[in-house]
């Protein structure tokens, strides 16, 4: 029985080349498991092509001959496997050496780098505590400040403003508790070095608003004189219907008061609208200071 002898000769081969490839990847099992696998499917191959062989033996010459062929193939087959393998080992072997060699450099970089770090933050701390000792002067500083601020402008506004009036950003404010015409009360205004309020901007409109809600306020705009709305300094006024009442200003003329509405005052939501200047409201005059 050649082939049988061939065969066992094959195995042991085999087995004695799996023995040595797992044997030189004990040192590197990640980069050497791809060889193993390669092994484990060859010896699997090898074992079932084993069983193949004896049962086809008990054939004919022909199927014999034709095995044969197989092992010389296989022995062909697992001698450029063998060479193909110690050649991967060869270059793997290299590659982990290089990588030991990287390896051992990153740990010296970060040992000087450690070192070179905890130097650099012994020096830094002195700086960060000069620094936190400068914070706490500006802090000082802005408190005192602020006080200082808050001192002045609380003089000033006693000092400038009346009783009874509110300051804010050089304008004092008076929200009157009496009710006249719109005609009347800008009169009233005047009497006082004031005139009807002049609402220059949001923030401006916002802060008087806070004061009128939910009472009607007559403010110093008007169409009257010139058919457009603009305030009673000559500021002219655009008219931004968010800001109005729903479908205001629309001079409405039912009233049985003659004519329109020509006036306009804060709503009880704070909101601008258009009215008869004959109506009696409360107003609110603002003086400019300085």
């Amino acid at each position: 029985m050649n082939i049988g002898r061939k065969f066992a000769a094959l195995e042991e081969k085999v087995t004695n080349l799996s023995a040595s490839v797992f044997s030189e990847l004990q040192g590197s099992k990640d980069v050497y498991m791809n060889i193993g696998r390669k092994f484990a499917a060859l010896e699997e191959k090898v074992t079932n092509l084993s069983a193949s062989v004896f049962s086809e033996l008990q054939g004919s010459k022909d199927v014999y001959m034709n095995i044969g062929r197989k092992f010389a193939a296989l022995e062909e087959k697992v001698t450029n496997l063998s060479a193909s393998v110690f050649s991967e080992l060869q270059g793997s072997k290299d590659v982990y050496m290089n990588i030991g060699r990287k390896f051992a450099a990153l740990e010296e970089k970060v040992t000087n780098l450690s070192a070179s770090v905890f130097l650099e933050l012994q020096g830094s701390k002195a700086v960060y505590k000069e620094v936190e000792a400068e914070i706490k002067k500006l802090q000082a500083s802005i408190i005192n400040a602020e006080s200082q601020l808050g001192f002045v402008t609380a003089s000033q506004s006693k000092a400038c403003c009346p009783d009874g009036w509110v300051y804010r950003s050089m304008s004092c404010y008076l929200f009157s508790s009496s009710k006249m015409e719109w005609h009347a009360a800008q009169d009233d205004c005047r009497s006082k070095q004031a005139m009807l309020a002049v609402i220059n901007d949001r923030t401006e409109w916002d802060f008087v608003r806070n004061w009128t809600i939910p009472t009607y306020y007559w403010i110093g705009l008007t169409d009257e004189h010139t058919g457009r709305w603009e305030w009673v300094d000559g500021t002219p006024f655009t008219v931004d219907h968010k800001e109005w009442m729903p479908g205001q200003p629309d001079d409405w003329k039912n009233h049985s008061l003659g004519g329109g509405e020509d006036c306009a005052h804060l709503h009880g939501n704070g909101k601008y609208n258009d009215d008869h200047c004959t109506r009696k409201y409360q107003f609110v005059c603002e003086r400019k200071l300085g």
